[in-house]
């Protein structure tokens, strides 16, 4: 549900019928159906159930489907959509669904629920398009939510939906909870699905001051906490708990220290010096601490030129037309953010048997918000090869991932493993197994990995290690999908790491499928 320029309300249901009213309590009057265009992001122009939305500062409306692919209209409730981002949770194994997003201050974040696992997820995003995903799990069915000491584990949480205050900041969040496997229930039984309301650690209001610029140099920098209604940071702080940077620092309790503090009015002005930890993904940097009752404080302050109203650019799907003896590819570079971009770099990749070949490096002027270019390109036509643009520079989301296929020399396989070809797959051919404890492992070195697969009803399960140590199971029935990223790791040390995953028994005992393998290695 959301409220209208007019102050009026909308509500989008499952079937992307559109109602509005001028009143909460109704009446409602169906106004239409949602529409959207793939762009060849996928086969499939289908909505789906489960959607959540957020307008966007220019009043355009971001559609986050159940599958967290990102849809967004310029101007309109009913659209059309168009598709701008896919495969923005981590993995597809493990059904995610049900996400819910929110816009604060300077960010959009969405939470989503990972149905198989019974765990759930968390991402933060400067402009509802590209996103991160934070690693911890902002809930899962071992999670006690009561503060006078009772104890009371659900077997499972689902459909997520926060509260805001007025600066956008999630107050509460609200979780179906389930004593029972869905399965399990019956009629008229005490099983059912019930609704819990639970107050969250509110995040505080930080800003970065006195710097132009911030990198992996500064080691010192100043930030200002606002003193709220039920908030002092003059005197409800724990100052040496602070911890300042990356949150791939500070959640695991790293970042620079605080190491002077001055009282700016009710304010309270804080420098921290140390190591900060910026990446390619930080659009923002984490405040992690405690208040003198040891209770959590934490917050977000936005990096220096960076803003919730800038460029973003995206690259649709490449198609591709064949003649007698060039291959034609065809795209287009979209600035779906809201100020005007500047001049950027598109690098034209080929895929093949022997690896990755940079073609050409292309110029790209800048573009308007909403506007975009044709980029075509010819080349030689041969057999069993795969073409990706990715953006250089400042937008560079997808700048440092490198595929390779499943033949690739890093690539082991122990078992009854057998190659099928397979059109819809990475360089036309996957490796299937059907045998548990059938094994493969692939060796890199890089900051992150994906493994890319196919997902389908009655499909097995994987036994995850990193390094010799278990990580999780993943679990591959879901939608048939081909192409899908079926496992992704946490934030790697950039390293030589060796990753295996062992076949493994569960509910469901399918074929499970090895397609590709991506790594991101940052310069």
């Amino acid at each position: 549900m959301k409220i209208t320029e007019d102050g009026g309300f909308v509500l989008h249901v499952s079937d992307n019928s559109v109602y509005k009213s001028d009143k909460m309590q109704g009446p409602w009057e169906r106004i239409g159906r949602m529409t959207m265009d793939a762009r060849g992001f996928k086969d499939s122009n289908r909505f789906g159930s489960n959607l959540t939305s957020e307008y966007r500062p220019d009043g355009s409306i971001i559609v986050m489907k159940k599958d967290g692919d990102i849809t967004l209209s310029e101007k309109q409730i009913l659209g059309p959509y168009k598709m701008m981002s896919i495969n923005n949770y981590t993995r597809s194994t493990g059904y995610p669904e049900d996400p819910v997003i929110w816009r604060s201050r300077h960010q959009y974040h969405a939470i989503y629920n990972h149905a198989q696992d019974r765990k759930s997820g968390y991402m933060r995003s400067i402009d509802g398009i590209h996103w991160k995903n934070e690693e911890g799990l902002p809930y899962d069915a071992s999670t006690t939510y009561y503060t006078d000491g009772t104890q009371n584990t659900w077997y499972k949480f689902e459909r997520p939906k926060v509260i805001q205050d007025e600066l956008g900041r999630a107050t509460h969040l609200s979780l179906a909870v389930m004593d029972v496997a869905k399965s399990k229930e019956k009629p008229n039984d005490n099983h059912s699905s019930k609704n819990m309301i639970m107050p969250l650690n509110l995040e505080k209001i930080i800003t970065i001051i006195e710097a132009k610029q911030v990198n992996n140099n500064t080691k010192k920098i100043k930030i200002k906490m606002e003193a709220e209604v039920d908030f002092d940071p003059q005197n409800d702080l724990d100052i040496q708990s602070l911890r300042f940077g990356s949150d791939q620092l500070v959640n695991y309790g790293g970042g620079s220290k605080a190491i002077k503090t001055e009282k700016s009015g009710n304010d309270l002005i804080v420098t921290f010096k140390g190591d900060l930890g910026l990446n390619h993904r930080d659009f923002d940097l984490k405040l992690l601490g405690k208040n003198k009752r040891g209770a959590l404080i934490y917050g977000y302050a936005v990096l220096p030129m960076r803003s919730i109203k800038e460029a973003s650019c995206i690259i649709l799907p490449i198609s591709v037309e064949k003649n007698n003896r060039l291959t034609s590819l065809h795209s287009r570079i979209e600035n779906a953010g809201l100020t005007r971009s500047k001049p950027c770099r598109v690098e034209l990749r080929e895929y093949s048997a022997t690896g990755l070949k940079v073609l050409d490096v292309l110029n790209i002027a800048s573009m308007d918000p909403y506007q975009s270019k044709s980029i075509d390109f010819k080349v030689e036509k041969r057999k069993d090869c795969a073409y990706e643009m990715v953006i250089l520079g400042d937008y560079n989301y997808d700048e440092y991932w490198r595929k390779q296929d499943d033949t690739s020399n890093a690539v082991k396989y122990t078992g009854s493993w057998e190659r099928k070809n397979a059109p819809l797959a990475f360089l036309n051919s996957e490796m299937v197994s059907t045998t548990l404890g059938d094994a493969v492992t692939f060796s890199f070195k890089g900051t992150r990995v994906k493994v890319f697969g196919q997902l389908g009803r009655q499909f097995g399960s994987f036994k995850v290690y990193m390094d010799g140590e278990y990580i999780e199971t993943i679990r591959c029935n879901y939608a048939p999908v081909s192409q899908s990223p079926i496992y992704q790791s946490d934030v790697l040390i950039n390293k030589k790491h060796v990753l295996k995953l062992v076949k493994t028994e569960t509910e469901y005992n399918g074929q499970v499928t090895i397609d590709a393998f991506a790594v991101e290695l940052p310069k």
